[in-house]
């Protein structure tokens, strides 16, 4: 996937509707990375991210969505053949050592419900994604945008709290 081609800001804005839960401010960057995605990590599971993920208006071209979760009462089951869930206890980057980075062409990082191991996650994918694009929730967290530094862009949307950002590292 071409980054400057497939996500524009222009795109970003278009897709904007106010969301209703501060468990959802994550999807309009969802909706507007969405074409052209074949392969998803999602780490932390959740209503709207996983459904999104796997409707086909948004991800047309969706072929494996890998769910990661600690907490089993986040998981949203489908009878869906492209999604596969891993249910791992914290700390959850040994089982990514085993995750093929270059493979993907997103990966959604909102996991975690303790601040410290999101920090350490998001440190992790910053030095493994090299080709993705990464969608990283409550954003506002400042501890967040630390972990976050080895990322050479960010587009943050701050109209909603919790804020979102949009990260990667290739042109």
């Amino acid at each position: 996937m071409c980054l400057e081609e497939e996500v524009k800001v222009s795109d970003l804005l278009s897709m904007y509707e106010p969301q209703g839960s501060p468990f959802a401010t994550h999807v309009p960057l969802l909706r507007a990375v969405g074409k052209g995605v074949r392969t998803v990590l999602e780490l932390g599971a959740g209503e709207f991210s996983t459904r999104l993920f796997l409707d086909r208006t948004y991800y047309p071209d969706l072929v494996e969505l890998v769910t990661v979760e600690q907490d089993r009462k986040w998981v949203v089951c489908h009878d869906d053949p492209r999604h596969k869930i891993a249910i791992v206890e914290e700390p959850i980057e040994p089982f990514l050592d085993m995750v093929d980075f270059a493979a993907l062409d997103l990966i959604f990082c909102d996991n975690s419900t303790s601040g410290d191991r999101r920090c350490d996650t998001l440190r992790y994918v910053a030095k493994r994604a090299t080709r993705s694009l990464v969608v990283a929730h409550d954003f506002d967290v400042p501890s967040y945008a630390e972990a976050a530094g080895g990322f050479e862009h960010c587009i943050v949307d701050d109209r909603q709290s919790p804020h979102t950002a949009l990260l990667w590292r290739a042109r």
